[in-house]
């Protein structure tokens, strides 16, 4: 799956083999290693984490190249909707996923209102490894360049 996406972004801009890069953003470590490790399989993927918002702003300075976020919503100091607010105003196409433990229609309704690329529930993933990689994928295949 993340092959195919891979060989077109590259193919639209001219370039060799490329991959995709996710930032997780969660204050529990035990979650940021449980998605990486998800992701570990998929050899053209290459994961980062941090655990608070400004620590992905940081990230995000320094590694402008970044494909997709992958964010929690509850975290002390910023919640995944501030840092989608204020990564949209540096690069407004980011794929950016929420997930959340709490599974609210409120949450939800902020999240996809907030322009989020897509919303997930961590214990859907947790008990479904793969659907991750496929949701990554798909965001990031919705947000590739197109040529002209």
């Amino acid at each position: 799956m993340f092959g195919r996406y891979l060989r077109e972004y590259s193919e639209a801009r001219g370039e060799g083999p490329t991959s995709i890069t996710v930032l997780f953003v969660d204050d529990e470590q035990v979650f940021l290693d449980l998605f990486t490790g998800q992701l570990a399989e998929f050899r053209d993927v290459e994961t980062h984490a941090v655990t608070s918002g400004v620590d992905a702003l940081e990230h995000m300075s320094e590694h402008p190249d970044t494909t997709c976020v992958v964010s929690d919503y509850r975290m002390p100091g910023m919640n995944g909707i501030e840092l989608l607010t204020a990564m949209r105003e540096v690069r407004p196409n980011l794929p950016f996923v929420i997930l959340t433990g709490m599974g609210s229609e409120t949450v939800a309704e902020e999240a996809l209102a907030a322009g989020v690329t897509d919303y997930l529930r961590k214990e859907t993933i947790a008990s479904n490894p793969k659907m991750l990689g496929r949701r990554i994928e798909r965001a990031a295949s919705d947000h590739r360049p197109h040529t002209a």
